[in-house]
């Protein structure tokens, strides 16, 4: 049986490589912490427009598009820098992301009648 100790000395983030080929190169997708998975959720709560909509898609990728050993590319305060790439890619990162951290569209729709 798993202790406390060594429960949290566990490294459980999962990397998805993703293939780019606008970019002519790869990106990793990792999971999200619980905490930012609750973050997702409840910043989605809150949302009530196609602005709000994009500055969640902005914050979902700086969280999860990492290093293929899962280092982060972007800080939190580097959304203006995810915001000049091209928006097809970045939707379709959002959707491999929203997918490989299993937020799924009934997921969504349970957090926003809350």
């Amino acid at each position: 049986m798993i202790n406390k100790e060594k429960l949290i000395s566990i490294n459980d983030s999962d990397v998805k490589i993703v293939d780019v080929k606008e970019w002519n190169d790869t990106v990793g997708i990792k999971t999200l912490s619980g905490k930012e998975w609750l973050e997702f959720f409840t910043k989605f709560q809150a949302l009530d427009g196609s602005e709000d909509s994009i500055a969640m898609r902005n914050w979902l990728l700086l969280k999860t598009l990492c290093t293929e050993d899962g280092a982060r590319i972007f800080s939190d305060d580097e959304s203006d820098l995810v915001e000049r790439k091209n928006g097809k890619v970045l939707t379709k990162l959002f959707n491999i992301a929203l997918e490989h951290n299993i937020i799924t569209d009934q997921k969504i729709e349970d957090a926003t009648k809350n």
